[in-house]
């Protein structure tokens, strides 16, 4: 796999980002993006991805990484433990809303020096404000009881109101008030004039250290810049964390039009040499649609910065892949399932070709012999080597991998060359965890969306009239005349997609090929959006 090792600059919308890190919760995987001067490596991230960086201004950068879905208590000791939590935790994905209050618990206790379910380490609430029209819930909480018995002060023209008390806080709590985004607040008594937390079982070490000097901060420059601003903010309350959760589909698009302003973010495959080719995205970019590949599959189609919408969907993605791969494979991962399905040798074929129902037959000329007419269709082959080789050969898990990776790429590359044609669309993105930068994917998406120009472009005369349709009348010999096409008819998007056809065209209107492009941080364009969102 071929790695560009660029570093990638963005303009100064970064600046004020270094407070925050970013997870997209999905079906099999976390993404993170997380903001550091140096790349973290830990045994739990299942694969470097240094090369994604994206430079900010000054000493520090944005930084992708993944962990397995089984591993989010290990996703989150990670940031937590090199200090990447420091004032803002944002969620998008599936997992969004699922897995909301259990990152919300395990950031605060961290903050406040404590451990979860251990002893009496319980966290109280003394108050809390809830806007539902904002959708924003602010918590005020102490670590011991609260002795504040004071009444409930009704803000009627903020639609809120703060009510004061003693109430555990725990999910039964959370969950009361349905909210996008939560803000932790601590009470001043419990902190000295520098920010640092007196609370006996709170841990000093240098992470919190770092936390409270950078909190420290930025209460002095607020203090400078807001001298009026409500004690409850400056005197009485110390806000320690906000957690958000966003919108997977306005974190996506939001994701992509991020990289539209980084350098080298966007690759075509050019299936003829085998290569990667970086290509720059340039104006007009809309209409485009962006299909992300994850466990299933959504697709977007935007006609402008804050305008699109769903278009499509499937079920069938890279967790049906995965699912198929180890059942029939036994325990495979990803990475071995691709590694085995790039294998050259010249291996047995389960796929059912135009040339196996055929034979010697002649065709008419719009269907190549080696067309794919059915996934795993060549029973006999099938039967074959399974009685011969007991199903334990090499090669047949070669054909296997491939011939599932073909399955679902195909189809999917297929039914989005046809939402682009509905939607008169010329520009189509390909993103998710499924393709991994990985050439192979790439090359078979890619072949998805260029398959029936390959195979089965034809078409028919006059299609409307059906004087202009020749039927023979021997019905074993229906047939439908139609025109064979020439080449330099065809008009492309793509230079060099000349190099990539191997058949004869004649389009009778001058159609342009969809280009089919990948963002290098294919994986990552909920997370990215999510972060830039916060």
């Amino acid at each position: 796999m071929r790695k560009y090792k660029n570093e990638f600059n963005i303009s100064n919308v970064l600046e004020k980002k270094d407070d925050c890190c970013s997870l997209d919760i999905g079906g099999t995987l976390i993404k993170v993006v997380y903001v550091n001067h140096k790349y973290i490596h830990d045994d739990n991230i299942k694969e470097n991805t240094e090369h994604l960086m994206i430079k900010m201004n000054g000493n520090k950068n944005i930084y992708l990484t993944f962990f397995d879905i089984s591993k989010l208590d290990d996703t989150l000791c990670f940031l937590l433990r090199n200090n990447l939590i420091k004032k803002k935790i944002t969620l998008t994905g599936g997992g969004a809303h699922k897995y909301f209050y259990r990152v919300l618990e395990k950031a605060l206790y961290h903050k406040l020096g404590m451990e979860i379910n251990k002893g009496d380490n319980k966290i109280y609430v003394s108050k809390y404000l809830y806007d539902e029209k904002l959708s924003i819930f602010s918590i005020f909480v102490c670590s011991t009881k609260s002795n504040d018995q004071n009444k409930n002060d009704d803000i009627n023209n903020f639609n809120s109101k703060i009510i004061e008390g003693q109430v555990l806080f725990d999910k039964k709590f959370v969950d009361k008030f349905p909210s996008d985004t939560i803000k932790i607040y601590f009470e001043k008594p419990n902190f000295d004039k520098n920010g640092n937390n007196n609370d006996d079982n709170n841990n000093d070490d240098d992470n919190n250290n770092d936390d409270n000097n950078n909190d420290d901060d930025n209460n002095n420059d607020n203090n400078n810049n807001n001298n009026n601003n409500d004690n409850n903010n400056d005197n009485d309350n110390y806000m320690i964390l906000t957690c958000g959760r966003k919108d997977e589909m306005n974190c996506i698009m939001n994701g992509i039009h991020t990289l539209f302003n980084v350098d080298k973010s966007f690759f075509r495959y050019e299936r003829f040499l085998n290569v990667k080719v970086p290509v720059r995205i340039t104006s007009p970019f809309y209409p485009f649609i962006i299909a992300n590949i994850g466990s299933g599959i959504s697709i977007l189609k935007s006609n402008g910065y804050d305008s699109y919408q769903r278009i499509a969907g499937t079920a069938i993605g890279g967790g049906t892949l995965m699912g198929l791969a180890k059942i029939i494979l036994d325990n495979i991962s990803f990475e071995e399932l691709i590694k085995c399905a790039e294998n050259k040798s010249k291996n047995i074929s389960f796929d059912l070709k135009m040339k196996h129902i055929i034979g010697d037959a002649p065709v008419d000329g719009c269907i190549h012999a080696n067309t794919l007419a059915s996934c795993f269709g060549y029973l006999k082959n099938i039967l074959k080597e399974k009685k011969e080789k007991n199903g334990h050969n090499k090669n047949i898990h070669h054909e296997v991998a491939k011939g599932l990776i073909q399955m679902v790429s195909y189809n999917i590359g297929y039914m989005v060359y046809l939402l682009s044609k509905m939607h008169n669309v010329k520009r189509i993105f390909f993103s998710g965890k499924y393709i991994s930068n990985n050439e192979y994917i790439m090359e078979s998406l890619t072949h998805g969306v260029y398959y029936y120009y390959l195979h089965f472009n034809s078409k028919m005369n006059g299609v409307d009239k059906i004087n202009d349709i020749n039927l023979n009348n021997n019905i074993a010999k229906n047939t439908i005349k139609r025109e064979l096409y020439n080449v330099k008819d065809i008009h492309f998007n793509d230079k060099d997609m000349n190099s990539y056809l191997s058949y004869h065209y004649k389009l009778k209107d001058k159609e342009i090929l969809p280009q089919v492009l990948f963002p290098k941080h294919d994986g990552f364009l909920g997370a990215l959006g999510c972060f830039f969102l916060a």
